[in-house]
């Protein structure tokens, strides 16, 4: 296991947690669902529908990076001190191993194939195919997701990085090995499509 993961269990179904793909907002759905939502570090042994969500690397990465500039320092100013070619590459490895919620010591940059490795999945959701996913498979709804980065933040972080040649291409190398395992994962049918119905 290359990740700390964490699984929520509940009577239908084993939702794996990978962060900056709307997490928080099915984590809300699960607990206004179900009576009771367990929270795991593996997936529990049984015959439950085992599903995530897998989110276009880039733009998540994109939003995961902004999230923590903004949460370790508080605002984007001097981006070109905080992000340049070896100052990203600390950035995206330095908290790989600590990833622990309670001291919210998580990064939100890791790549989605590191939740992702050895695991026994059934069905993935695109990020941008979510709402109509929860929409079918919960009597509860609700309005919002919840810590989604503010888009003004990340068009800055985008524009940034935009300009910058080397950073932007040191970035679509990080996201190539979760580009890769979308497509594989696409060509083997793991992704729920709204024609699949309920699930779970």
């Amino acid at each position: 296991m290359l990740q700390n993961i964490e699984v929520f269990t509940t009577l239908t179904n084993n939702y794996l947690l990978i962060h900056k793909n709307g997490c928080s907002h099915v984590k809300e759905h699960l607990y206004k669902n179900f009576e009771i939502v367990e929270h795991n570090n593996s997936f529990p042994q049984n015959n439950k529908v085992n599903w995530t969500i897998l989110r276009d690397p880039y733009d998540r990465f994109i939003s995961g990076l902004t999230y923590d500039i903004l949460l370790q320092f508080k605002s984007l100013n001097n981006l070109d001190t905080l992000i340049n070619e070896s100052t990203l590459k600390s950035f995206i490895y330095k908290k790989i191993n600590l990833r622990t919620r309670k001291n919210g010591n998580v990064n939100h940059t890791i790549a989605q194939w590191t939740y992702l490795f050895s695991q026994p999945i059934n069905f993935i959701v695109n990020l941008k195919d979510l709402n109509k996913f929860l929409d079918i498979h919960f009597k509860t709804r609700l309005n919002s997701f919840k810590n989604e980065t503010l888009f003004e933040h990340k068009k800055v972080i985008i524009n940034f990085i935009e300009k910058n040649k080397i950073l932007k291409k040191l970035i679509k190398s990080y996201c190539a090995p979760d580009y890769y395992y979308i497509e594989h994962a696409m060509n083997n049918n793991l992704f729920w499509e709204w024609q699949n119905g309920k699930i779970f």
